[in-house]
């Protein structure tokens, strides 16, 4: 009963400052109440809508999980990790039981041969339950690994195949490389080679002293150049 005075009368304390701050809000914000009343309604319910979609998405997403093959295995998981915390605190509160019940009667003098009887009973079937307790949770401990054992070999297949799809494209590119380094390096070569053919003939040019001679070097050259000009493009 106190209990529920108190929060009764907390209740009340909080409808009087709601209510006083509504007062404050009317009295001193004036036009500006309206506008500010109208701005957290928006937010209100843009939030509202916003949380609302949040949740129907996660809960699709979760259940489109739930129907693979993984969603599947990860379920199965915490069922069983669950089901073996729900057998462990049995079977430790069992176990409590059934000490509770041998210390009562080790104590006891004089006790009727009824109540012996009726103790007895009990501590017997407390430990049925106690062993029916612990064979589930051998059960699922057994499924559990094999599960995680399973779930482990599935990710480490679909790690395989991604790794192999990396290293084609990899290897792919490799070649790719070489193909483009080993034109470069024909490029470099053959222009190296009438780089120095067009310094070969710019000496033999400026060395010349016959008009026929250095003529003739210059259009070699000329040709030389337009060569490499058709080249470049």
């Amino acid at each position: 009963m106190e209990g529920q005075k108190n929060n009764t009368d907390n209740w009340i304390i909080r409808a009087a400052l709601i209510f006083l701050l509504f007062v404050f809000l009317l009295r001193f914000m004036g036009r500006l109440f309206p506008f500010i009343l109208g701005t957290l309604l928006v937010l209100a319910i843009g939030g509202g809508a916003f949380f609302l979609w949040d949740y129907l998405q996660k809960r699709r997403r979760l259940k489109a999980r739930r129907s693979t093959v993984e969603g599947m295995s990860e379920e199965r998981i915490e069922f069983c990790r669950e089901q073996i915390q729900k057998n462990k605190e049995e079977a430790r509160q069992i176990q409590k039981s059934i000490k509770e019940l041998k210390g009562q009667m080790a104590t006891g003098e004089g006790l009727a041969n009824k109540t012996r009887e009726d103790a007895i009973r009990l501590i017997r079937e407390f430990e049925l339950e106690l062993k029916l307790r612990q064979s589930k949770i051998s059960f699922f401990e057994t499924a559990l690994h094999k599960l995680e054992v399973l779930q482990h070999n599935r990710l480490l297949t679909q790690s395989i195949s991604d790794k192999e799809l990396e290293l084609k494209r990899l290897k792919e590119g490799h070649y790719e490389d070489l193909a483009n380094m080993e034109e470069l390096r024909s490029d470099v070569e053959m222009e190296t080679l009438y780089l120095d053919t067009i310094d070969e003939l710019s000496l033999k040019l400026n060395s010349s002293t016959s008009l026929e001679n250095a003529e003739s070097l210059r259009k070699e050259l000329e040709e030389m150049t337009r060569e490499l000009g058709g080249r470049g493009q």
